[in-house]
């Protein structure tokens, strides 16, 4: 091929580089905001501009000379901007390759102006052939090190294909006095640099794929749970807007089920994090296994996931599906070898006939599902108007139990417990009790559910456990009276690994003897995690703290606990007490349970005395304690030394001989 066929295939590669360049960097500053990859742009651009200028320049005209220069150092700022964009902690390298471009630039500016004035001599261009020779080769030095220290593939790419066409710059003078004799070397050099330009043309192309992919992928994580792969909550809220204008256009209807799961957050806290967020996967699989394909599926808190069924407007339906859905999780479940079972509590609501927007249908859903916790766990339930209120509501109030501790607005009574052996008051239970600025002195059963659901029982039972302990000591100060108080750790509790180092510090700070202190926990939070239990319970039996089982026959395999749990003492619940005068029944198995306690060396107490017969049948049937209305209600704390030690009002108890003690009750 002749050498000007050569070369004028090597300026139709580098047109046709050039325009492909220039309209990536256009594309470059709409898919990519970074501003290290916008200057590699601007750069291309001056360098089109700079290639597009040369020819004019090389024929002795000053304009387009002027315009070769100044491209080439705009081109020269872009370039350095941005590898020090992509290399911002370099402070020095960058101070450097600015000193190296500001020598560039003001070579070029003097050429200019002797071009304009004249024309430079040779001994000039020589002078300024070295100066560029010196500033390209520092910058692909810098570009071939900004190449190894690259955060991405994208910079280390561009920084190697940049240093190489700075080193083809600084032998391109060769060049063009090898050109006119067209010698070999000539088209070798033209041919190195067609293939350059090339190959930057291409290496842009693929980072800014490489780039649009990047994005699209972190888009997808940003909108993604990274735990479920299931949306989150922002963007499910605007493909739920999407599917209601769907809905609205073609007339249909749409259903949403908001699931909570049961007792999740105990699972978390007695099994660890790890197999909290195996159950979350799969719960979320079984989700994407059950809901048929349209049906949308996200996880918007902790524990609460929401389907949608687009095209169901019938509330039967919608509850067969929201039931289909609940019955899928209820299936065992296997994490780490171990059984776990787990349930959700859904509510449902419906478009149009609940709600027209996606904010008021998720949280009406949600309203329902809370609801349906409350009164029939397991069983979905659809949205009512009267919901709404008591939503709110609760929302106030867990508002306002978040700042009740720093506020002091928690305290604790306590309930006296009537010794049958010796007719006086020897133990007292803490109960929580809320003074609400609103609405009075609460009992805990007001909010003790809501403490749970929202993990404040933790702090709240710390907190109990701390003032118990005080408040029994300044009265254990103040009385030659021996007492104990109980206090009851719930399940929350029991999974915190710092619970037995609460009890210590409680037990140090205050002075209170171990041996004054009862920790009593219930069936339904020791069955949650027996071997989690146990371990608590035994290493606060070795502090010297005694331990009651609350709550004794309501929750499951109540007799296989006495042998499972170091315990020393039962509390019979309420339940069993209240119908005994009527009931055979009751008393039957009220007399089992206190002879099976007996026998195994337990104390036995009996809660929810309200009658002097049910006093009377319980100390004839060997029962050693009871508490309950008829002993007397909860009390504050400043009665503790005068109630300690002392017979309740109107009640005494005569000892007799025989094994059997006889209540006589007293007007009083």
């Amino acid at each position: 091929m002749p050498v000007s066929s050569a070369y004028s295939t090597l300026d139709l590669l580098g047109s046709i580089s050039t325009a492909t360049g220039t309209a990536i960097a256009l594309g470059a500053t709409r898919i990519d905001s970074a501003p290290g990859f916008r200057s590699f742009a601007g750069a291309w651009a001056a360098i089109a501009v700079h290639l597009l200028a040369r020819p004019a320049a090389a024929a002795g005209e000053p304009g387009w000379l002027v315009l070769d220069v100044l491209s080439g150092a705009t081109a020269g700022a872009f370039l350095i901007h941005g590898a020090s964009a992509w290399e911002p902690e370099r402070a020095r390298r960058r101070a450097g390759s600015a000193v190296a471009y500001a020598v560039f630039a003001l070579s070029c500016a003097i050429q200019s102006t002797l071009v304009v004035v004249g024309g430079p001599d040779g001994d000039s261009i020589a002078i300024f052939r070295t100066l560029r020779l010196f500033v390209v080769t520092a910058l692909a030095f810098h570009f071939t090190r900004a190449a190894r220290h690259g955060e991405s593939v994208s910079a280390r790419v561009l920084s190697w294909a940049f240093g190489a066409l700075a080193a083809l710059s600084a032998v391109s003078p060769l060049a063009e006095d090898l050109r006119p004799g067209g010698a070999l070397a000539t088209l070798l050099l033209n041919s190195a640099a067609a293939m350059v330009w090339m190959a930057l043309a291409l290496s842009m192309a693929g980072c800014l794929l490489e780039e649009r992919t990047h994005r699209r992928a972190s888009r997808a994580r940003s909108e993604s749970d990274d735990v479920t792969g299931l949306s989150l909550r922002a963007p499910f809220e605007q493909q739920l807007d999407a599917a209601l204008a769907r809905a609205r256009l073609q007339g249909e209807g749409l259903a949403l089920a908001f699931l909570d799961l049961d007792r999740f957050r105990t699972l978390n806290e007695s099994m660890g994090h790890g197999a909290g967020d195996a159950v979350l996967l799969e719960v979320a699989d079984r989700m994407r296994r059950t809901l048929p394909q349209g049906a949308l599926a996200a996880r918007v808190g902790g524990d609460e996931f929401v389907a949608v069924w687009p095209g169901v407007s019938d509330s039967t339906e919608a509850l067969r599906l929201a039931g289909e859905l609940s019955s899928s999780l209820a299936a065992p479940m296997y994490v780490n070898g171990q059984e776990v079972l787990i349930s959700a509590t859904a509510g449902v609501s419906l478009f149009p006939k609940d709600a027209g927007d996606a904010a008021t249908l998720l949280d009406h859903a949600h309203a329902a599902a809370y609801r349906t916790k409350e009164r029939s766990p397991g069983q979905p339930r659809l949205y009512n108007a009267d919901m709404t209120g008591r939503s709110r509501r609760e929302l106030s109030m867990e508002m306002r139990l978040r700042r009740a501790l720093s506020l002091n607005e928690l305290w604790v009574y306590y309930q006296p417990r009537l010794s049958l052996t010796t007719g006086r008051i020897d133990g007292f239970e803490a109960l929580v009790r809320w003074l609400h600025p609103s609405e009075g002195l609460l009992a805990a059963a007001a909010f003790i559910d809501l403490a749970e659901s929202t993990g404040l029982v933790v702090p709240i039972g710390r907190f109990v456990l701390r003032r118990a302990c005080q408040d029994a000591q300044e009265a254990r100060a103040l009385t030659s009276a021996d007492f104990t108080v109980a206090v009851n750790l719930s399940a929350q509790q029991l999974a915190d690994p710092q619970i037995v180092d609460d009890v210590r510090r409680a037990l140090r700070e205050t002075g209170l003897p171990a041996k004054a202190l009862e920790i009593e926990v219930t069936e339904t939070a020791a069955m949650y995690d027996i071997g989690q239990t146990r371990g608590v319970l035994e290493r606060l039996r070795e502090m010297g703290v005694s331990v009651a089982l609350d709550d004794f026959g309501t929750g499951h395999s109540a007799l296989g606990y006495l042998k499972e749990l170091p315990v020393d003492r039962l509390k019979i619940d309420k339940c069993f007490v209240r119908d005994l005068v009527s009931d055979a029944k009751d008393r039957f198995l009220l007399r089992a349970v206190i002879a099976l306690g007996r026998a195994r060396g337990l104390q036995v107490t009996a809660e929810g005395v309200e009658d002097p017969r049910q006093l009377r049948f319980l100390a004839a049937a060997g029962c050693h304690h009871v508490q309950g209305y008829l002993i007397g209600t909860a009390r504050p704390a400043l009665e503790l030394a005068r109630l300690a030690g002392q017979a309740p009002e109107g009640i005494s108890v005569r000892l007799p001989r025989r094994r059997k003690s006889r209540l006589r009750l007293v007007a009083g």
